[in-house]
């Protein structure tokens, strides 16, 4: 039995992971075939809906959308041209659309407003949607450039930047616990 190094075992639950993903989108094709038959308009909706999120294409177009918004924003200078200005803020409208898009087909997909509520990613991009939409409108800098959190979403790509992230996330509350012993053995 061979030990595997960390990157090859996050490679190898990646592998994991697409697998099951496909099982997934290969049901939810097989649940819409059924809810099409049966003329179950809505649950039809939510499966086509499914089908979407689980689909890597899918999964990667918004990945696209998240670096040409990004990239807007990088681009969106206060000694930047008139047509850059102009096209950061094209992207800006076309992204957060996109972004609008994004997140009724998650709440197309989910069974209710409880259920897409539930997940704690549904509220995050909602709020973050809020937040661009309000940017937007108000065209206050601070505001329009909060939306990109939303990069850590390209972490994907990155496995060990991902593992790293998330190592770093969980050693909070361990940090905050060291930073108070420290504050209270200084007094």
């Amino acid at each position: 039995h061979k030990t595997l190094s960390k990157g090859a075992l996050m490679l190898k639950e990646q592998e994991e992971r697409r697998k099951q993903l496909e099982e997934k989108a290969k049901s939810a094709k097989a649940d819409a075939a059924n809810a099409e038959e049966e003329g179950d308009g809505d649950k039809l909706i939510q499966q086509i809906a499914q089908q979407m999120l689980q689909s890597v294409w899918f999964q990667r177009w918004n990945s696209l959308v998240i670096a040409v918004h990004a990239f807007a924003m990088a681009s969106d200078q206060y000694d930047a041209t008139g047509a850059t200005k102009l096209w950061s803020q094209t992207a800006y409208y076309v992204c957060n659309i996109l972004f609008l898009v994004e997140l009724l087909v998650r709440a197309a997909s989910s069974e209710g407003f409880n259920d897409f509520w539930r997940n704690s990613f549904n509220r995050f991009e909602l709020l973050t949607n809020i937040i661009g939409i309000t940017g937007l409108i108000t065209q206050e800098e601070f505001i329009l450039l909060l939306p990109s959190i939303r990069l850590y979403r390209l972490m994907v790509y990155f496995p060990t930047l991902e593992a790293l992230l998330m190592s770093a996330v969980a050693s909070t509350a361990a940090i905050l616990n060291l930073c108070l012993f420290i504050t209270i053995v200084a007094l």
